[in-house]
């Protein structure tokens, strides 16, 4: 599956993270899938950062939190 249609799913919630997820979470097959999207050099940047905080808040890792913050 390529990058671009994994990101696709993103910001619907049914992207292939999201469904390695709810695959019994498949977390090896989450990260490779992450790994996937990090690659893809046809995904567009915020394609990529979606992708990945959607990842973040279906495993809860709440990585995002401090986005956007002063430091």
């Amino acid at each position: 599956m390529g990058a671009t249609a994994v990101a696709a799913g993103a910001g619907g919630g049914t992207g292939a993270a999201a469904g390695r997820v709810e695959d019994d979470l498949d977390l090896p097959g989450v990260l490779a899938v992450l790994g996937d999207v990090e690659k893809a050099t046809d995904l567009p940047d915020g394609a990529r950062f979606e992708t990945f905080a959607h990842a973040d808040r279906l495993l809860a890792l709440d990585l995002t939190r401090d986005l956007g913050m002063l430091a």
